[in-house]
Parts: C-alpha cells; structure tokens; sequence
C-alpha cells in the first residue's frame, strides 16, 4: 500500500524503540479513543460565550464595536483550537502488543511513539468536569525517565472509564505490577477525615489564588474596555482617611478570610473522597479530587523512601504532607497536587503512620527524633545567613530614606533590631532541625526551617555518593554529603554541613563498600627513631 501523503515522525528516546511509518489501521489491533470526546472538545467554546455573556450583563446590554472585535478573535482562536482537537481525535490511534504500547497521531504532522511496556512506570486516570459530564477519562502513560529528571508522558484524550481501567491493567501487569500467581494484599492505609481541613488555610494556595482571580478580572476589565475608575477612587479615598492601622487590618482581614475561604474550597475540590490503598501486591493507589477526579497508580516495588515535608505554618500547628520516593513519578514543582504527594496535610503522627506503612518498618524512620547531630559550625553558618537576609528590608528603607524618603528614617533601626531577633530564632531552629542516622534499611536525613524536609531513603536505592563544598563550607571545615538516588524529585537527598571524616563515616554505614573505592585513608605517622 502506497504511503499516505503527509509527513511522518518518530520518536525513538532511552525508553523508547523507533517503528516504521504506519501502513495499516483498523485489523491491526489498533483503538481509537471516545467518539464522546467530541463533545468534551465544545469546552473551548463555553470561555468567548461566558465573557460575552458577562461583558453584556456588565454593560446592560449596550455591546460597543471594538469590544465585539476584540471578543470576535478570542472566539476565533477558541473555534481553531477545538477543530485542531477534533482532528487530533480522528487521527489519535493505539495498541498494546506482547512487549511495546504504541500511539500513532496527526494528520500533516504524523506522530508514531513506541514505549516498550516493560519501561511504563505509571498510568493516571483524571477526569475533569467536562469529561466527567460524557463518562471519560483521560489516561496519562509516563515513563519518568526523561533528561534532566523530566518525565515522558503519553497522553489519551479520552478514553470510556470502563476501557482506560482496563488498559491501566494491562499496562501496568506489562510492567510487572502484578502477577497472577501472587495473592492479592488489598487494604486502605488512609481516607479522608474532615477534621483535616483545618490544616488547609494554613497553607499558600488560598492567598495564591486570591490574587490570580484579582489579577486576571482586572486584565479583563481592562482587555474589553471596562471602566473601573469607580473602585479606584473607592480605594484612594479611604488610604486618605484612614489611619495607617486601619488600612492594614481591614485588607489584612479581608484577605485573611477570603484566602481561609478559598483555601477550603480548594482543598475540597483536591482532596474530596480521598482513599490511599494498596491494590494487589505491588500496586499503591490514591483517589481524590471533586471536579477533576484523580487516580494515580505507583508501583511498590519502584518506591525507594518516604519523605515527610512540614512548611513552617503547618509544623507550628503539628502538622505535614507525605510524598513518595519511587522511580518513575517524574518531576513535578507542586508539591499540592504532584503525583509523588500521597496525603494532604495530616497531623504528624497520622504522616508518621502512613510513612511507617509505606516504609514497610515500624516505628517509622520518619519518626525518629534522636539523629546525630551537627557541629556548631552549622549552627554559625545558618546564624550569619539567617541575620544577613532578615537584614535586608531595614537596608532597603535606608536607601529610600538616604534618597527620597527620609521619613522612614527613624524606623530603619527598628526594623534593623526586629530583623536580627527573627534571624536569630530562624537561625536556631534551622541547626536544631539538622540530623542524619541510619534507621534499619533507611539512612534518615533531616533538614529546613521554613520547610523542613525529613526524608527516609532506603539504603538499597542509593546509587552513588556526591561530596561537595562551598567556599562558605571551606571556611568552616565543612561538608555536604548527598546521597544519589535514581527516585524522588532532586535526584539526591543531603546531609548538609557535616564534618568530612563525619560524612564518610555515615555514607560507609548506610551502604557499605559504595564509596570505599574513592576514600584513601589517612596513614598514621611513622614513629621516628630513637636517639642512641
């Protein structure tokens, strides 16, 4: 059969094998995705309808030219983008054979991937509302092994909830996730307890949020025309009336309750029918999500350690969040909603059980309170970084008041006082959070004030050692030792500011004989002779 017109491309990475162009289609064991997903492409179209809704209720019903312009080449962009959908759906085809999973996609620009089944690490169902309203899932086949720590991932969109449950199943019994002759370990490690949500506005995301939504209405108001002279004149009016105090606590409270509010909000709809469960016997599942369900699969025997991560507000309140170190969950920077977070936030003895439970070891490694502690040059270090950085905002109103503002001069030594009494305590709490030890099959490294980390890798999964030094650490005859590891985020995980003869002696015990080939010992004098 003549090749179709058009141009072909494939795809042959680290964990990928090259194919031949296609030359078949149905009969071949190809599939295609949901004819129902034709409908969840609409969506596109719902954002230039709303805001022309909105722009005429804002208006009443008055519609000025250049508005309908502007709104005219939104909807214009938005109707391309939902043909450029369909098409993709039309052209979207894949199979499983014995030993590749194969997805072939484009019409101009044709796309075939192969991902051999035996490098597939992961296979996520999410369903957002638009595809929950036509019974779709979206599946997401990643391989977590991408340069720079990034992850391939293969992307169906969208798939019957019925048929992505079974190729899931079939993908990951490909990779080795399960065996038939194996017994079934079925049982929840944790679920969902309302009582947690009060941890939620203790967190960021609900301020975040808060000035997403303030920022993208006025870019609208702004982008159509819309006069909000009225709310300004509002705002500068009262900054003239109002007292300096009054002004921060009536935005300090607004803001407070609108972020508690939105962070509640948000934290139901992330963490709404949460279940962390182990399925079969090398399978840990989560559920979760409100409007946009998530089900995320992680292979146990891919999981390398337990990491249980304590921002500032949420330790002060004894609370933490729980990731999973495992290979294959890629690199994400949300550390909410990642793939490698398995919890929301919990109290710190609900994170220590459920690590106990992923670490297969109890009591936790997480747990242990009494690691080996640094030497006072760390304490030194974090005391001069912590008092340098808190310094900053009162060299700042020096400046301005050196120039232009020589009012704030006054509070520049207060700031300056405030500053040095924060940086000290942060200083303290940074040294008091450091410490290492080896808790049976996992070396434990502690670490963070503003976020502190307790990580519990487990012996087995370190790869290498690195030993690094900055010039600061020169100075202070200090070294940071990290342990090299092919799971989690970074790639490694430190055990910062540690004396050099310390730090061998620690990476020697958590995982004999890996870093003796580098280590030359110190011979011992030879005694000098005695005077006849």
């Amino acid at each position: 059969m003549p090749e179709r017109l058009g141009r072909t491309e494939t795809r042959s990475d680290a964990d990928e094998t090259a194919v031949e162009p296609e030359t078949g289609d149905a009969g071949a064991g190809w599939r295609r995705l949901s004819r129902r997903t034709l409908g969840v492409h609409l969506k596109w179209l719902v954002p230039p309808a709303a805001s022309l809704g909105a722009y005429a209720l804002w208006t009443g019903g008055e519609l000025e030219v250049a508005s309908l312009y502007k709104l005219g080449m939104v909807s214009v962009a938005f109707v391309a983008v939902t043909v450029y959908e369909v098409v993709q759906l039309l052209t979207t085809r894949f199979r499983v054979t014995g030993e590749v999973f194969e997805l072939r996609k484009g019409l101009v620009l044709r796309r075939h991937r192969s991902i051999r089944r035996d490098r597939v690490r992961r296979v996520d169902l999410t369903a957002g509302p638009a595809q929950q309203l036509f019974a779709l899932v979206i599946v997401r086949i990643g391989t977590g092994s991408g340069p720079q720590g990034k992850d391939h991932e293969v992307t169906l969109s969208a798939l019957s909830k019925r048929d992505a449950l079974a190729l899931q199943a079939e993908l990951l019994a490909g990779a080795g996730a399960a065996a038939e002759d194996d017994p079934a370990e079925d049982g929840t490690i944790a679920a969902l307890r309302w009582s947690w949500i009060r941890y939620a506005p203790l967190t960021m995301w609900g301020g975040l949020a808060i000035v997403g939504l303030v920022a993208l209405a006025t870019r609208v108001a702004d982008w159509f025309g819309l006069s909000l002279d009225g709310v300004f004149r509002w705002l500068a009016r009262f900054f003239q009336e109002a007292s300096p105090v009054q002004v921060i606590l009536s935005f300090g409270v607004v803001f407070a309750v609108l972020s508690a509010l939105s962070s509640l909000l948000l934290f139901c709809e992330q963490w709404w029918r949460y279940r962390f469960e182990v399925e079969g016997l090398y399978t840990y599942r989560v559920r979760r999500g409100l409007l946009t369900t998530r089900q995320i699969a992680i292979d146990r025997r891919r999981v390398r350690g337990v990491e249980v991560t304590q921002p500032l507000p949420l330790r002060l309140f004894g609370a933490g969040r729980v990731e999973v170190l495992a290979t294959g969950l890629g690199a994400s920077d949300d550390d909410y909603t990642g793939m490698q977070v398995v919890t929301p936030a919990v109290p710190r003895g609900e994170a220590d059980r459920i690590a106990a439970a992923i670490a297969e070891q109890s009591p936790s490694p997480t747990a242990t309170t009494r690691l080996r502690p640094h030497p006072p040059a760390a304490l030194r270090r974090r005391l001069l970084r912590a008092v340098l950085a808190a310094l900053v905002p009162a060299a700042v109103l020096a400046v301005l008041g050196w120039t232009i503002a020589p009012a704030v001069l006054p509070s520049v030594g207060i700031v300056a006082a405030a500053g040095v009494v924060l940086g000290v305590l942060l200083g303290v709490d940074a040294y008091r959070a450091l410490g290492h030890d080896v808790s049976g099959d996992y070396l434990v490294t502690r670490y963070g004030t503003l976020r502190r980390h307790t990580v519990a890798l487990r012996r087995d999964g370190v790869i290498g050692w690195r030993i690094s030094r900055s010039p600061g650490q020169r100075l202070s005859g200090l070294v940071t030792v990290s342990a090299v590891t092919a799971a989690g985020k970074g790639g490694a995980y430190q055990v910062r500011d540690v004396r050099l003869p310390d730090g061998v002696a620690f990476a020697g015990e958590a995982v004999p004989g890996l870093l003796a080939p580098f280590v030359v010992p110190r011979q011992a004098p030879e005694p000098e002779p005695a005077h006849r």
